[in-house]
């Protein structure tokens, strides 16, 4: 017997949300839409999943962005689009950093949103990889080991960020977006190819290219679930 379109992506979500926490079917659940695949997905699958307590939101980082996506966000939940300027502040501040405060401006935003309503939970499309290039940007250019969670508090525990594809790997998603043929939107800010992200997105798919026999993504995925205390130094201050 066949399965459903997509079934293998609903039932690790279903069990991402079980095992993890993250919320009930009688909660109110507000996700982000970037329009992009993940979130897309995410909206999806939770409402196939038989949320029925959904919200969405965009925040349109420039007002002529096109959202291909709205009747289907529509048919989902109770979609809503803020219009903003953020591409605009960020092209006239010549900032290096653009990927990194668009992310920042457009969180706020959600965020703010999500206060202003009382909806507690802010769900977003964060996957395996998303997780795994955040270890390693923060390797890199933060001199930390530190990651995106799962869940987490914010605002004094007023909002709670969840990421129910945390343990799912991109590919899948991919595949889910494809075969249900997800209206994704297209375009081009003009910042993300020359991303620190990128650059670490890049890299990983070069060393995945150089060593086929192993499962890259998924050794590190756990690694960075699965760390050794014993064999990890304590912290020092800055001064050593």
């Amino acid at each position: 017997m066949s399965c459903l379109p997509g079934q293998k992506l609903l039932n690790l979500v279903e069990a991402c949300i079980r095992d993890r926490k993250l919320f009930g079917f009688d909660d109110d659940i507000l996700i982000g839409i970037s329009g992009g695949k993940d979130s897309l997905a995410l909206l999806d699958c939770l409402f196939r999943l038989g949320f029925s307590r959904l919200h969405s939101i965009h925040i349109k980082t420039e007002p002529e962005s096109p959202t291909p996506f709205a009747s289907f966000c529509s048919e989902r939940s109770d979609f809503t689009i803020i219009n903003t300027d953020i591409l605009q502040q960020i092209r006239s501040s010549n900032r290096n950093n653009s990927c990194y405060i668009c992310s920042r401006l457009r969180r706020r935003a959600l965020s703010d949103y999500a206060v202003s309503r009382n909806l507690p939970i802010l769900a977003l499309g964060h996957h395996q990889n998303d997780m795994i290039e955040t270890f390693l940007l923060n390797l890199f250019f933060q001199r930390e080991l530190s990651t995106m969670l799962p869940m987490q508090d914010l605002f004094a525990g007023k909002l709670k960020l969840v990421r129910p594809f945390y343990d799912i790997a991109e590919a899948e998603i991919s595949r889910y977006a494809t075969r249900l043929k997800l209206p994704v939107a297209h375009w081009n800010c003009g910042f993300e190819q020359d991303s620190r992200r990128s650059w670490i997105r890049q890299q990983l798919g070069i060393w995945q290219k150089e060593n086929p026999q192993i499962r890259l993504n998924a050794n590190l995925s756990k690694a960075i679930l699965n760390p050794n205390p014993e064999f990890l130094p304590p912290r020092i201050s800055d001064n050593h």
